[in-house]
């Protein structure tokens, strides 16, 4: 797993998320609930989560393209 902020990799989703949450995420913008976040890679900024037409009902994450319905 790749960090989408910087050139990093990690094996586990557990020392991505508390890499993301100590060097990234907290300085990079707006974040949303955690239930509106990623639930592929944990994606919060407001900026990289995209609501998708036509109901709005599913979020598309632009750090790792994943779909997910909160």
């Amino acid at each position: 797993m790749d960090c989408p902020s910087c050139e990093q990799q990690f094996w586990t989703r557990d020392s991505f998320e508390t890499h993301w949450e100590n060097f990234h995420q907290s300085t990079e913008g707006a974040l949303v609930a955690e239930v509106l976040g990623c639930h592929h890679c944990g994606e919060r900024r407001m900026d990289r989560l995209d609501w998708l037409e036509p109901d709005m009902e599913e979020i598309q994450c632009q750090s790792c393209m994943a779909v997910s319905t909160p």
